[in-house]
């Protein structure tokens, strides 16, 4: 049996939910959109990321990830693996909170955030990206087990959210948080 993943667990969320709208927060070479819109023939999806070598914006974590990469091979991988579905992509490219101002507030049912790992990101990625979620929606996002994410996510939602068990992966609903 193989290990579920991020993507599997946005997949059956998406499915479930009915969600035909939502945002990647953080997509560096796009498997999990690729996935996620392969698997979701109804889904518009916003892909949001930096797709740049940018010291003075990430975290140590994520710095120690990109720096051996040449950044414009990792966006042309990107490019490759969401190709066929360009249509229902929209790419975003920046800095990921400041990239928030380009959509309307609650017009999302979902976002996935996978960014900068650094809890100051992670804080800004979540006070920038929630008010776009629709009232009914979700908030998700990646590595929850590391320390600057989960004491974001705490403080973002007051420690009441959920661990998927999948893929160190956590959501919460708006509705739930919005009381």
């Amino acid at each position: 049996m193989r290990k579920q993943k991020r993507a599997d667990f946005l997949i059956d969320t998406i499915r479930f939910s009915g969600f035909t709208s939502g945002a990647e927060i953080g997509v560096y070479r796009g498997q999990t959109a690729r996935n996620v819109l392969r698997a979701c023939p109804n889904l518009k999806l916003i892909l949001v990321d930096l797709w740049d070598f940018r010291p003075d914006v990430y975290g140590e974590r994520e710095l120690s990830v990109r720096k051996g990469e040449d950044q414009r091979l990792v966006f042309k991988r990107f490019l490759t693996n969401i190709a066929p579905f360009r249509k229902r992509a929209r790419i975003i490219r920046g800095i990921s909170w400041e990239m928030a101002d380009k959509i309307e507030d609650e017009s999302l049912d979902f976002i996935f955030v996978d960014a900068d790992h650094a809890y100051e990101s992670v804080k800004k990625d979540l006070q920038a990206w929630v008010p776009k979620v629709k009232p009914d929606g979700m908030i998700m996002g990646h590595d929850i087990n590391l320390p600057d994410v989960l004491k974001a996510v705490k403080e973002m939602f007051g420690g009441y959210f959920w661990y998927a068990q999948i893929d160190n992966v956590w959501f919460v609903y708006k509705e739930e948080v919005s009381k």
